[in-house]
């Protein structure tokens, strides 16, 4: 098992859109993609709250490799 950390800062009057997406789509695409979303954080405290860490299970680097050319950033 391998874990991939994503962190994405977006303009923070896109924060809420961006959020929207994954809970719509992103988390959809990386399930069928063959990862196990594990959690999509942001900033309270310290770190700005357009600021996203979202952390991706992954069987094995195969599947990781395999899994770039559909979840890579657009």
């Amino acid at each position: 098992m391998i874990y991939e950390e994503r962190l994405t800062l977006t303009y923070s009057n896109s924060a809420e859109e961006y959020l929207k997406y994954c809970q719509s789509d992103r988390l959809e695409q990386l399930s069928a993609a063959g990862g196990q979303p594990l959690c999509l954080l942001s900033g309270l405290i310290g770190d700005p709250a357009n600021q996203y860490l979202q952390i991706t299970a992954f069987e094995d680097v195969r599947a990781w490799e395999e899994a770039q050319a559909f979840i890579g950033p657009k």
